[in-house]
């Protein structure tokens, strides 16, 4: 266990210390959803309506996502990181740890899969 602590600069056991070392016992992590959109200014689109007065312009880029963070983190930005792939390195770590004990009990390793993109 001492080889994944964080101060052995393991990325997933520190991520693990932060999102769990706060209050245990009401909100361990805060998640707070975010939507950045991006109008690219270039495509100008007349008004569905007909209505020469009015245009709007094409959506370039569009993203929905979640932000964890630590329930004492003072602000939401204070390490706020995407959620998704924060929890995933928390998985594989823990994962790539156990398997180091499975076959010593007669047990399969444990395979990560994903069918998300």
């Amino acid at each position: 266990m001492e080889q994944v602590q964080p101060f052995r600069g393991v990325p997933w056991s520190l991520s693990l210390r932060r999102l769990s070392n706060g209050d245990k016992h009401r909100v361990a992590v805060k998640l707070r959803p975010y939507y950045e959109i991006e109008f690219s200014m270039d495509d100008r689109l007349d008004d569905p309506l007909g209505d020469p007065e009015w245009f709007s312009f094409d959506v370039g880029k569009r993203q929905i996502g979640l932000l964890v963070s630590d329930s004492g983190a003072l602000d939401d930005a204070d390490d706020a990181r995407e959620a998704l792939s924060t929890l995933r390195e928390i998985v594989v770590g823990v994962a790539h740890l156990t398997n180091k004990f499975l076959p010593l009990k007669g047990q399969d390793e444990i395979q990560i899969t994903t069918g998300m993109s």
